[in-house]
């Protein structure tokens, strides 16, 4: 069985290629050794939903060092539907992007 590690998953080039919440809460169990998995995913979903909150009211999050999430507003568009080709007009929306910082880009670079 794979034991899941901070040490690990960067040795490995990130292996596993995903990380959900609960091997998160796992990782900062073991890197703050707080001996309490149920702390380490509190604050996990505590982070989540403040990003969301912030998302939500100001449409815009910088974490220095980290990069900025930010919601960008799409207008209706001209669509079709892949299946019939009948032509359909998107509604407008919201997505969540993100943009690395130059520190990011050069550490996942390495």
């Amino acid at each position: 069985m794979y034991r899941l590690t901070c040490s690990n998953v960067i040795e490995s080039g990130g292996m596993p290629r995903t990380l959900g919440k609960a091997s998160l809460a796992k990782l900062i169990d073991e890197k703050l050794n707080l001996w309490n998995a149920n702390l380490a995913y509190n604050i996990v979903l505590s982070l989540l939903e403040c990003i969301v909150e912030v998302l939500k009211t100001n449409r815009k999050l910088t974490v220095s060092r980290f990069g900025t999430f930010y919601v960008l507003h799409k207008k209706p568009r001209k669509g079709r539907n892949p299946r019939t080709g009948e032509a359909i007009i998107l509604p407008e929306r919201y997505v969540v992007k993100f943009r690395p910082s130059s520190i990011l880009k050069s550490l996942c670079d390495n």
